[in-house]
């Protein structure tokens, strides 16, 4: 009999299985996934009818419009009456946490608070929507919850300046994934570009790489979004004129990361972010990265692939990346030292477990 109960509280992983891929979807999955492995009563909800799903119960949940904010108080107490959970996890920045904050203190249940991005913890630099109010609410639940934990030491060090918290770095964990046998060999490429089209993250990088390298095909994979919609029809719009750079738009996980297992490099050309899944997804199957961003420096530490700073120093790098076998083959080697050690799900849950003892 399952005595130990975990509410993890998002709409993400039942997005996740609709094929919507986000990194916070993701990861919570995985997590799903690792709690109901070591004999948790795993809960989670969904918009659609309740379901159960690899040991994870979906429950239905609805929106309440312009009442939207009193149903999340609402829903917070009626689900910790009805589930009775010893743990309660949330990831990212959003309002909706700080119910959660309050009320699990009056219940004495514990509270995981997962940071996603590095703004999370910077105050008025917070990636939330809806206004001030909800930034602080957000900062408010921050202040009241014991357990944070942080994915990089930028993470943990800002955590403690702003809130005089002191997190816990878990990296990011990979679980189990089916890899679907890919019916078309025009998905196998070089370069592979995976992220949400946002500015921020620089995907005429990627466009003009592939403009200057006609010798290396490229894929280009990600879904549009509401703040830049207008960025994603331009960058599609300049895919098609060079036959050497695929447009893929939005892919299913379990396809994206198929892609990914036959490229040679994966690409981050963000100005930031956290730990990018896509890290994951290409150290998962021994694919070095190139990238903008170092997350507490593991890139450069254990030699996981190439960190560059400026557009013309992405493209030297690809070309030496593909050309040098004998340092391609030393990173590889490097990958796999070090994914196992560090991104196991079974080793981080460990971690999580003994971080609340």
């Amino acid at each position: 009999m399952k005595s130990h109960r975990v509410i993890i509280w998002t709409k993400s992983i039942s997005d996740f299985l609709d094929g919507n891929v986000y990194g916070i979807g993701v990861q919570l999955y995985f997590w799903a996934q690792t709690f109901a492995h070591h004999n948790w009563e795993v809960t989670t909800f969904t918009f659609h009818e309740s379901f159960t799903r690899e040991g994870i119960h979906f429950y239905h949940s609805t929106q309440w419009g312009r009442l939207e904010i009193i149903h999340e108080w609402l829903s917070v107490l009626w689900n910790l009456i009805l589930i009775r959970p010893q743990l309660i996890i949330y990831r990212g920045a959003g309002r909706t946490v700080l119910p959660i904050a309050l009320i699990t203190k009056l219940f004495k249940i514990k509270l995981i608070l997962f940071g996603a991005s590095d703004t999370d913890f910077e105050k008025g630099k917070e990636l939330i929507v809806g206004g001030s109010h909800n930034r602080r609410m957000w900062q408010k639940a921050v202040s009241k919850t014991d357990y944070v934990i942080v994915q990089n030491q930028y993470q943990k060090d800002i955590l403690q300046y702003n809130y005089g918290k002191v997190g816990s770095i878990i990296h990011n964990i990979w679980g189990k994934v089916d890899l679907p046998n890919l019916k078309s060999s025009n998905t196998k490429a070089d370069v592979v570009w995976v992220a949400n089209f946002r500015k921020l993250k620089r995907a005429e990088w990627m466009v003009n790489a592939a403009r200057s390298m006609p010798e290396y095909n490229f894929i280009l994979i990600g879904a549009p979004t509401k703040r830049d919609s207008g960025y994603y029809e331009d960058i599609e719009q300049e895919s098609k004129k060079l036959p050497n750079l695929q447009f893929l738009g939005k892919k299913g996980f379990t396809e994206t990361n198929a892609i990914i297992s036959q490229s040679k490099i994966i690409c981050c050309t963000s100005v930031f972010e956290g730990f990018p899944n896509t890290f994951l997804q290409a150290w998962a199957n021994g694919v070095p990265v190139i990238s903008t961003v170092n997350p507490s420096e593991l890139i450069t530490t254990h030699n996981l692939g190439v960190i560059v700073e400026t557009e013309e120093e992405f493209r030297l790098q690809i070309r030496r990346l593909i050309q040098d076998v004998a340092l391609y083959g030393k990173i590889k080697h490097c990958i796999q030292n070090y994914f196992s050690a560090n991104h196991a799900a079974d080793t981080n849950f460990k971690k999580l477990m003994d971080y609340l003892d």
